[in-house]
């Protein structure tokens, strides 16, 4: 069985190499999956993120 943990977007940023507006405008253009809401004003990643 598969685990999936979400990443927040420093983890997402360290992992990819990825600038903070690069990761956004990929998640714009359908490039890279979009951030999911866990609370009133936080927000995690896909855990599909791993590029």
């Amino acid at each position: 069985m598969t685990s999936h943990r979400l990443l927040r977007l420093p983890q997402v940023l360290d992992k990819t190499g990825l600038k903070r507006p690069q990761v956004y405008s990929y998640m714009k253009t359908g490039d890279f999956p979009k951030s999911i809401k866990i609370g009133p004003s936080s927000a995690e990643g896909s855990p599909q993120t791993q590029r």
